[in-house]
């Protein structure tokens, strides 16, 4: 990888870059995110988004492989829902078309059983003398809060209660 070295200048295009690519050595940015944090670093905003252009065409900025990533993140490893995800995809500043695009992609069927495996998770750890009514209040509020849907949750509340 190539190094370039920064200038004085808040308006220059490879100060901008520099900074740029020190931030994506870091970790994944969305383009809007990006856009923020050299803004942030104040940047002029002409420089800010000809930088994120340059860095698109280079492929170092992809919001589309980023939602993708970051859906099989969350799924996998971080056991959140749906809704959650989304909402995590819009606080990133993914365009609400790519979210659309990588929601539609995820199965219904496995996110039922991700829901399924959080209430077992979380139901061994509920005291057992607690009677059935508070059990499923307490599980529904928990997985309401980890983005799972509603039809989704009671269904598996039937399932296992």
């Amino acid at each position: 990888m190539f190094k370039i070295v920064p200038t004085k200048d808040p308006d220059s295009l490879a100060a901008a870059k520099s900074h740029a690519f020190k931030l994506l050595s870091r970790r994944w940015y969305s383009q809007a995110e990006l856009m923020q944090r050299l803004q942030q670093k104040g940047f002029d905003t002409n420089v800010c988004k000809n930088t994120v252009e340059l860095l698109k065409e280079y492929g170092y900025v992809d919001d589309t492989q980023l939602a993708a990533r970051e859906v099989e993140r969350c799924l996998h490893e971080k056991k959140l829902g749906p809704k959650r995800l989304q909402l995590r995809l819009q606080q990133r500043g993914i365009a609400p078309e790519i979210i659309g695009q990588v929601m539609s992609s995820i199965s219904m069927e496995s996110v039922q059983q991700l829901c399924v495996e959080e209430t077992k998770r979380k139901l061994a750890s509920l005291p057992p003398d607690l009677d059935n009514y508070k059990k499923r209040a307490r599980l529904g509020a928990f997985l309401l809060r980890r983005g799972f849907e509603l039809e989704c949750i009671n269904r598996c509340l039937r399932e296992l209660i």
